[in-house]
């Protein structure tokens, strides 16, 4: 039943995705910095106990699980401080490498939980498909919550970055990157303003 609830509530963020531009005004920095704070203190519980070892782990908080956690926190921030880009984007990917190989190492690795099949394609409805509107409710309302949560995200990402999240801007940029790709392919140089493309697309039209 709750896989048939979230199925219907997914369709709530597309549909809040078509007026985001007037909730602008409802969901401000404010509110959707609140949101992204509130939800990584929340996380910081989980976070603890999945770095010693997990709720279940018999060396609970043990050195070698503390260890095994540093190493793969350091490996990312290492990588996120680089100045090459890919191994910025690359940090988190390349930081769980790091520490499943140390555990693999250590022997803490285990693939018991994988079984025999490691490929298999998914089903469709495997659990049916079942709605019940007084589970539907909470369910859009967690939606919201994303849609903030991604809303801010967002935000602070421009913000941090210095990049606009206005809509002429993001279009200027498209057309910036189109024109210099159409220009390099006819023989000119790297930079090439929008308006010389618009040019040059007419005359030789």
């Amino acid at each position: 039943m709750l896989f048939g609830v979230n199925v219907v509530a997914a369709l709530v963020p597309c549909l809040v995705s078509r007026f985001i531009e007037p909730l602008k005004r409802i969901f401000t920095p404010v509110i959707t910095g609140s949101v992204i704070a509130l939800i990584g203190i929340s996380l910081i519980k989980v976070s603890v106990i999945n770095w010693c070892g997990g709720e279940q782990a018999k060396a609970f908080a043990s050195m070698s699980n503390i260890a095994l956690g540093a190493g793969t926190l350091g490996t990312i921030v290492l990588l996120s401080c680089a100045k090459n880009r890919w191994l910025r984007l690359s940090s988190v990917v390349v930081g769980i490498a790091v520490g499943c190989a140390a555990a693999a190492l250590s022997g803490s690795f285990q693939l018991k939980g994988v079984g025999d099949v490691w490929f298999r394609l998914p089903q469709l409805f495997p659990f049916g498909f079942q709605f019940n509107s007084a589970i539907f409710l909470p369910i859009a309302l967690v939606s919201l919550v994303c849609i903030l949560e991604a809303v801010g995200d967002l935000t602070a990402n421009c913000l941090i970055s210095q990049q606009s999240i206005d809509d002429e801007a993001f279009r200027f940029a498209a057309e910036r990157r189109h024109s210099c790709r159409w220009h390099k392919l006819h023989g000119g140089g790297d930079a090439v303003r929008v308006p010389q493309y618009h040019l040059l697309r007419k005359t030789t039209a």
